[in-house]
């Protein structure tokens, strides 16, 4: 993938590109690739996506939404159905370690206000 990184923390290959035939779900993985290094690349990556013409762009942002929409979902399920009063979750990426805290609670110092709703 383009986010491993040599021992200095810098990424090995800085681009990438994917090319098969028609209807091989080129643009549902553009669009999942593009949000994973929007959401979880620490080094504040430029993700471009280009498309030949504006309809197959609205498509690929289309299915960006979707995934996003989707992720939220789910997150939101869980802490209805399996959330009891915390839970803490440790996931490994590429550039290191991301802590996730869910709580039934506030968390010292903050506001309802300071939460995105999902």
């Amino acid at each position: 993938m383009c986010s491993r990184v040599n021992g200095d923390g810098e990424r090995i290959y800085k681009r990438g590109m994917l090319g098969v035939a028609r209807g091989n779900g080129k643009t549902p993985l553009a669009a999942g690739l593009a949000l994973r290094e929007l959401l979880g690349a620490s080094d504040e990556p430029d993700v471009i996506l280009a498309a030949a013409a504006r309809d197959q762009a609205r498509v690929c942002f289309e299915y960006s939404d979707e995934e996003l929409a989707q992720f939220r979902s789910l997150l939101k399920r869980y802490c209805e159905l399996e959330l009891d009063n915390w839970e803490m979750m440790r996931t490994e990426t590429p550039t290191g370690p991301v802590y996730i805290i869910l709580s039934a609670a506030l968390l010292p110092e903050t506001t309802p206000e300071m939460y995105q709703p999902i």
